[in-house]
C-alpha cells in the first residue's frame, strides 16, 4: 500500500513528537479518525521540528 502525503507527513510529525503534552503516546495514523487524516491530508506539512 502506498502512503498519502498526509500520512507522510503525519509520521515524519510523530517521530520528531512522539508523545502528547501529557506525556500519552500519539496515535498511529491507521487509527486516527477521518476528520484529522482529511486534515493532514489538506494540508501536509509536518508541524513540528525535531530537535537537533
Amino acid at each position: 500500500m502506498t502512503k498519502t502525503p498526509g500520512q507522510l507527513a503525519y509520521e515524519t510529525d510523530v517521530e520528531a513528537k512522539p508523545t502528547y503534552d501529557d506525556g500519552s503516546p500519539r496515535r498511529a495514523w491507521e487509527s486516527l479518525d477521518a476528520v484529522v487524516k482529511r486534515s493532514w491530508e489538506r494540508n501536509p506539512t509536518p508541524r513540528w521540528k525535531k530537535a537537533d
